[in-house]
């Protein structure tokens, strides 16, 4: 999900293949809200080169604005990055797209091959972080357009990543399959669990996350205060890890608290 500078918020409708945008201030009372984006509910892969409304997407998993205000869709079972310019509604493909593999580091973007791209993320610098899934790898498009893999894939000890984020300092945060939370050593390449890990559960809210339960820990972002806010979509909780990495579980209030600071310290929550 995104937010952009007014207000209006981007999400996926994985299942009806869309993006869908809902404006902060809708024309009138009439007016269909949330809207198709991008995509026409029908799965496929077209539309380079169009506008995006008339494009075809595949099972969408997320989307973000980068800091130059460009959409970035993974567009997951076309095994692709898709970006739209918002000016010009204009959609193009900027990595895959050629069926599933690990190909192409060190190459254009647009040469490569990903695997189930399931989240992305953005820094100031311009550089887009992929979650390449089933690759087991984060990978990075600089903004020239080249890619490369910056932790698990081939070089060794990869998670199957579901969610990435990325704080102020530039460190990178990853969610994955084994209900756990990581940072990412990016002298290596590794993952450092930092928060559950230890088989499914729901326990261990204020104590260390390490010793935490989570269960399918999915989307997360990082606060102005660092804390990291994680979705746990298996037990329908919003849970923080504080800066020692203590565990709390937020309340409905807490929770809007928390995606007001989210959306603060980050563009996609």
């Amino acid at each position: 999900m995104a937010l952009d500078t007014s207000g209006n918020v981007y999400f996926c409708d994985t299942e009806r293949h869309l993006v869908k945008r809902w404006l902060k201030n809708p024309p009138n009372v009439f007016f269909p809200n949330p809207f198709p984006f991008v995509g026409t509910q029908n799965p496929g892969y077209s539309g380079d080169g169009g506008p995006a409304n008339t494009a075809q997407l595949n099972f969408p998993q997320d989307v973000i604005l980068s800091q130059s205000g460009d959409m970035y869709i993974a567009d997951t079972h076309n095994h692709a990055i898709r970006k739209v310019n918002l000016i010009t509604n204009i959609i193009s493909t900027v990595a895959g797209g050629k069926g599933a593999g690990y190909t192409g580091d060190g190459g254009l973007a647009t040469d490569a091959r990903l695997n189930f791209p399931r989240s992305l993320m953005s820094d100031a610098a311009g550089n887009i972080y992929i979650a390449d899934l089933t690759n087991q790898a984060i990978r990075k498009i600089d903004p020239a357009g080249y890619i490369t893999t910056i932790a698990g894939g081939s070089l060794g000890g990869g998670v199957a990543v579901l969610g990435i984020a990325i704080d102020s300092a530039g460190a990178i945060y990853a969610t994955d399959g084994n209900d756990a939370v990581y940072i990412v050593d990016q002298a290596t390449g590794g993952f450092t669990r930092i928060a559950g890990g230890n088989g499914k559960g729901n326990s261990g809210d204020g104590g260390f996350s390490a010793a935490a339960l989570l269960d399918t820990p999915a989307q997360l972002a990082i606060g102005t205060d660092g804390s990291i806010y994680v979705v746990v979509s298996g037990n329908n909780a919003l849970r923080r890890n504080l800066q020692n990495y203590e565990v709390k579980r937020l309340s409905i209030y807490q929770s809007k608290q928390a995606e007001s600071t989210a959306h603060q310290g980050a563009r996609r929550v």
